[in-house]
C-alpha cells in the first residue's frame, strides 16, 4: 500500500490518546494507530533534534521508550526536555542508551 492510499484509507480525523503504559498492544489493533505509531518512529529516527515539550517520560511507558531509543540508536541526536522539572526525563532518557545528548 502507497503512502497516499494509506493516508487515504487512514483518514484520523478524529483526536485520540493512546495513555503512557507498559504494553500498547490492545491499540495497535487499531490501523490508525499503528500507522501513526510507524509515522512517529520514522520522523524520530529522521529528526536531527528531538524536543520532549510536556512530556515526562514515565517509566512505565515503556513502548515510548523503547521506540525513542531505537529512533536515536547510534546517532547523536540533541533531545531538549522543556518541562518545568526536568530531572525526571532527563534522568530517564540517560538510562535510554549510550550518551543522549540532552
Amino acid at each position: 500500500m502507497s503512502d497516499e492510499t494509506r493516508r487515504l484509507v487512514l483518514p484520523g480525523r478524529e483526536p485520540f490518546i493512546v495513555p503512557p503504559s507498559a504494553t500498547k498492544s490492545g491499540y495497535y489493533r487499531n490501523p490508525l494507530t499503528r500507522e501513526l505509531w510507524r509515522t512517529a518512529f520514522e520522523a524520530l529516527h529522521a529528526a536531527g533534534r528531538i524536543s520532549l515539550v510536556g512530556y515526562s517520560l514515565p517509566p512505565a511507558d515503556l513502548v515510548m521508550s523503547g521506540m525513542l531509543a531505537s529512533a536515536i540508536r547510534g546517532r547523536d541526536v540533541p533531545i531538549e526536555v522543556v518541562n518545568p522539572c526536568p530531572e525526571g526525563p532527563s534522568e530517564r532518557l540517560l538510562g535510554l542508551g549510550p550518551s543522549p545528548n540532552i
